[in-house]
């Protein structure tokens, strides 16, 4: 059974079934998929605590009535937090936010396949990433993104069967 954040990655649907985007509340059906092998973001050459606050990564960006369903890399020696779209952060605890380095230990303990880091993008929704070197990187800092691109229809009617994702991160109402 297909299901985001599988250790096998796969697409989370299939041309001619239905997805659910949150948080618009609209449903689509998948018209196209293909394959986005490897997508690469470099910050260019960092120094040890150099940080690079509210950096856009337009390249994973898609155009009107898209989706990606992407895993994210990071290559070389950061340390990156996710805000989708700018504002709202990722991987939320109550009190904090997960982030990614290079050699994490999700990687190698959950997946070799990087399930933690998968997302969806919406067309071009910002993508912000706050990045802090970790160590002195000589030439590059990169970011590598891969996974699949959907071209959708809007679809009038609720569909009696669709597939729901997040396009973006997920803010809780605040407790009384």
């Amino acid at each position: 059974m297909r299901m985001p954040f599988s250790e096998r990655f796969e697409p989370i649907v299939l041309i001619g079934e239905n997805l659910h985007l949150m948080p618009d509340d609209r449903y689509y059906r998948v018209v196209f998929i293909e394959g986005l092998p490897l997508i690469e973001h470099d910050f260019g050459a960092t120094s040890s605590g150099d940080e690079l606050r509210n950096q856009e990564i337009t390249e994973i960006y898609l155009g009107d009535n898209e989706l990606g369903q992407y895993r994210m890399m990071v290559v070389d020696n950061l340390k990156v937090y996710v805000k989708q779209p700018s504002g709202i952060g990722k991987w939320l605890t109550r009190n904090g936010q997960a982030y990614l380095i290079k050699y994490s230990d999700y990687s190698q303990a959950f997946s070799e396949s990087l399930q933690l880091t998968e997302f969806y993008q919406w067309e071009d929704t910002p993508f912000i990433v706050d990045v802090t070197a970790t160590a002195d990187n000589t030439t590059a800092s990169r970011l590598w993104f891969f996974g699949y691109r959907y071209v959708l229809e809007e679809l009038k009617e609720v569909p009696q069967v669709a597939t729901t994702v997040w396009t973006q991160g997920y803010r809780p109402p605040v407790r009384k």
